[in-house]
């Protein structure tokens, strides 16, 4: 998707729109069918009775979201890679480019370290902030003191995703992240079923596979998109601004992580059953995000490489102003020059609106399409997930809940895209921390109420709607005034 000189119709930028995330849909796809067949492992592992079933479900899934704890607040190496390449994209630097991978990669390294370093001392203080009873306890450390060895790779990994949306190379992003995804699958299910390692084997297989993921990475940029040469001094001047973006991007994803945390940390005190039951239908709420983040994904390469024209045309603007005082033989050429900035510029904010709205009607289609999906096959759906009637039983009287969450929660994710791409990590921190002040009260509420489970998703999906206004708010009364009245 190479930038166009002239200016694209509302059909170019939907097919463009279309053409980047469908790719993207079909590699994201695989992400939380890791998750969700991870899982189903744990649900058909031999045990002797149901609770032991339910422990092992509910362990594996307080485990996701333990390294979700961990990972995702290292999101930002992709969010920031995204934005910042597409930027530097729109206005052709390519050393600009190449920079931002260079310093991704480094923060990547030596992050990746520090949580092996750290790790021992954190899992035991996780595990009894999460309230689990005594078997999903043991499962859920049988499986992180295996799986965080692959926390190097894992951050790699998001640099290099970052780099693949940033430059729009869509379907290198997806032969990577399905490359990672499959090769799980199968190792999980050869190590945990096949050789019978239980546990062990489900985090063993995903070890693997990430290590497998950056080599694989490594490769498709060999072959389109490798970064240009650029000094060394230049990668390591100059962090402040890209430290600032990434300290807020981390902040709004440690904020939202801890939402996460916090409702699961609410299961698990409803009892093993409600853990069990809840565990499920988040894997199906990770297969309806990781979808509609596909067209984020979109939104953030494509107003990326917007927003970086917006930006070239201001600094423009803001050096021809710090000028005035020196004058051309010819007035009429700097009105045409004058001219011809506010032109682009306009043009550039109008393109902007277009690809804003289109990616907003494409995620409704497909946030639709998820809620019919679990409406119409809810039952062939759990019961992949497990054969014990009791637990199927328990996640079919909440199933409600879930097919109603994509519609409640897509805005957020379209809006995130937008934010991200045009680099706003500072207002889109803040949203986060208001929204997430609000959840922690409507939690409160639940808890004097009494009002249990459905409580919790009544909460849940006030949270998510609250997401997306909070960033509509932002964008509407604070970005568009100022950026285009400067």
């Amino acid at each position: 998707m190479k930038p166009s000189l002239l200016a694209p119709t509302r059909a170019t930028i939907r097919r463009d729109i279309v053409v980047f995330c469908l790719p993207v849909l079909v590699s994201n796809l695989t992400v939380p069918l890791v998750g969700a067949v991870d899982t189903a492992i744990a649900g058909h592992l031999p045990a002797s009775s149901s609770e032991l079933v339910a422990a092992a479900i509910g362990g594996v899934g307080l485990a996701g979201v333990l390294f979700g704890l961990v990972f995702w607040t290292f999101g930002f190496l992709r969010m920031s890679a995204t934005g910042l390449t597409a930027q530097a994209v729109g206005i052709g630097d390519e050393s600009r480019s190449s920079v931002v991978f260079g310093r991704g990669l480094v923060i990547a390294v030596l992050c990746g370290g520090l949580i092996l370093v750290l790790f021992p001392y954190v899992l035991p203080v996780i595990l009894d902030a999460q309230a689990a009873e005594s078997d999903a306890r043991n499962v859920t450390a049988t499986y992180a003191e295996t799986r965080v060895w692959s926390s190097p790779a894992v951050l790699v990994n998001h640099v290099l995703v970052g780099r693949f949306f940033g430059l729009g190379n869509a379907r290198q992003a997806m032969v990577h992240q399905i490359a990672i995804n499959l090769t799980n699958i199968a190792l999980n299910y050869l190590f945990a079923i096949e050789l019978g390692w239980g546990i062990f084997g489900i985090a063993l297989g995903t070890v693997v596979a990430d290590y497998l993921g950056v080599g694989v990475g490594l490769l498709l940029l060999s072959q389109k998109g490798w970064p240009v040469r650029v000094p060394l001094a230049r990668i390591a001047r100059n962090w402040g601004e890209f430290l600032q973006l990434n300290s807020d991007i981390m902040l709004r994803t440690l904020a939202l992580l801890a939402a996460y945390f916090l409702f699961n940390r609410e299961s698990a005190q409803l009892g093993t059953e409600f853990l069990a039951a809840n565990a499920i239908i988040l894997q199906f709420l990770s297969l309806t995000a990781f979808g509609l983040d596909g067209i984020a994904f979109a939104m953030e390469s494509m107003v990326g490489r917007v927003w970086g024209r917006i930006n070239q045309h201001q600094d423009n603007d803001d050096k021809a102003g710090g000028n005035d005082h020196v004058r051309d033989e010819s007035d009429s050429s700097q009105s045409t020059e004058t001219t011809n900035r506010k032109q682009n510029r306009d043009r550039a904010w109008a393109e902007l609106a277009i690809v804003i709205k289109e990616g907003h009607l494409i995620a409704a289609i497909v946030a639709c399409g998820f809620s019919l999906l679990f409406w119409l096959f809810g039952d062939v759906f759990v019961r992949l997930f497990t054969d014990d009637a009791f637990v199927q039983s328990m996640v079919a009287r909440y199933w409600v809940w879930l097919v109603f969450l994509p519609i409640t929660g897509v805005w957020c994710w379209t809006w995130d895209g937008i934010f991200f791409g045009a680099a706003l990590g500072r207002l889109a921190r803040n949203s986060m921390l208001i929204v997430m002040v609000v959840f922690v009260l409507l939690i409160i509420l639940v808890e004097q109420l009494s009002w249990g489970n459905d409580g919790l998703w009544i909460a849940y999906h006030v949270f998510s709607l609250g997401r997306g206004l909070a960033l509509w708010v932002a964008w509407r009364w604070v970005v568009v005034p100022k950026h285009r009245a400067s």
